[in-house]
């Protein structure tokens, strides 16, 4: 009752096709596909206190990096927009669609994501309207309404529907169930302005400007959030999410003047895990995935039609990168918990123009990209951190 119709009529579609594939699922399996981002860190604790069952530790875990930058901190003024989404082995290994979509009514869009889903769960798209969108997970995070309408409906509707910061705004905001609480950072193509709207339960805080940056790395900004809807551990720097916010600020104050899709690859091979990390992926013998993971990313770029596609580096990088690509993934050692995982190398949008196509299809929306720069190859089972620069 939650689920607008025509995304009821949208997942009994994909019912049917796998129907006729023989692939026995019905609608039930899709909503939860789509949902199941709300349903172990948010709806399982709420069932079970409900039951008696208090589970003293949330389980929403730190999960991905993103910033956005506009007006005097990107080289041309316009807006730069980047985000590292974590993906587990169970689910990577398949979230490497890029979706075009043209709706009948609304923006149409490209949106990363799932076989099967609806929306991106990624949170990395750009509509026709010139919204670019993401978001961050706030960790530590408990609370859930199920009178509420779900996140992943919410999420689809604003990318498909909004056509400007505040209307985005009051599409997330309408019916929070409290389900995947993230920090969402949006920019607004026609006016170059920027936002971060940290969606709580109870709280929510909306920030804004025509100049300067927010960041994201699954740290909550709110007090009376933090307070009344979190276990977060603020004043702990060992924590990466504080860890992370920290280094955001320092870089992007560094590189204030100078960000664009080549300063963002710079940015993102600036954090690094140190000797630990590079000891365990030599462990891993990932180094020796190289040439196997250089030969699919080119595979990708060729079916996609990506022109102007070049490398920058050959061996291993020692270290974590806090953007995501929107197309090459491979998912990196994590737990499954929560389904999301770092994943690093760079494929960035100079210039994007958004001109889709006539119909529904998977990945050609980015061969409109008039030129896309420094894709560095994957070198080891990771995705490239996306960056895009909006026109």
């Amino acid at each position: 009752p939650k689920v607008d119709q025509e995304y009821r009529e949208e997942m009994q579609g994909i019912v049917e096709a796998l129907n006729k594939r023989r692939i026995r699922l019905d609608i039930w399996d899709i909503v939860a596909l789509n949902a199941f981002l709300e349903l172990g860190p948010y709806y399982v604790p709420h069932f079970d206190k409900a039951n008696g069952e208090n589970n003293p530790k949330p389980l929403v875990p730190e999960r991905c990096s993103a910033f956005i930058a506009t007006g005097s901190y990107t080289k041309d003024g316009k807006i730069v927009l980047g985000h590292n989404a974590w993906t587990g082995y169970l689910d990577g290994q398949r979230w490497n669609i890029v979706f075009d979509v043209v709706p009948a009514k609304g923006n149409a869009f490209i949106m990363d994501g799932l076989p099967g889903v609806i929306h991106s769960g990624d949170d990395f798209a750009i509509n026709s309207s010139g919204l670019a969108i993401t978001e961050t997970t706030i960790s530590n995070f408990s609370g859930f309404d199920p009178a509420g309408i779900p996140e992943f409906v919410r999420a689809r509707k604003a990318m498909q529907y909004a056509e400007s910061i505040d209307e985005f705004t009051a599409i997330m905001i309408e019916g929070n169930n409290g389900g995947y609480a993230n920090n969402w950072l949006v920019g607004d193509n026609k006016t170059g302005e920027i936002a971060s709207l940290e969606l709580g339960l109870k709280n929510v805080t909306l920030r804004r400007t025509t100049d300067g940056y927010f960041s994201g790395s699954n740290y909550p900004v709110n007090e009376k959030l933090i307070a009344e809807e979190t276990a977060f551990p603020v004043h702990d720097k060992s924590v990466s999410a504080n860890a992370r916010r920290i280094r955001w600020d320092q870089l992007l104050t560094e590189y204030k003047g100078k960000i664009d899709v080549a300063a963002g690859q710079e940015l993102a091979q600036a954090q690094h895990v140190g000797e630990l990390g590079r000891r365990q992926l030599r462990h891993l013998g990932l180094d020796r995935r190289r040439d196997h993971h250089r030969r699919h990313a080119a595979l990708l770029r060729e079916r996609l039609g990506l022109r102007g596609v070049g490398r920058h580096g050959d061996g291993l990088h020692h270290g974590l990168h806090l953007f995501a690509e929107v197309v090459v993934r491979h998912a990196k050692h994590r737990d499954v918990d929560h389904l999301r995982v770092t994943h690093e190398h760079v494929l960035g949008f100079l210039r994007v123009d958004v001109h889709p196509s006539g119909d529904d299809h998977v990945g050609l929306a980015v061969g409109e990209v008039e030129e896309v720069v420094g894709v560095d190859v994957a070198n080891v089972a990771e995705r490239a951190p996306g960056l895009f620069r909006m026109t």
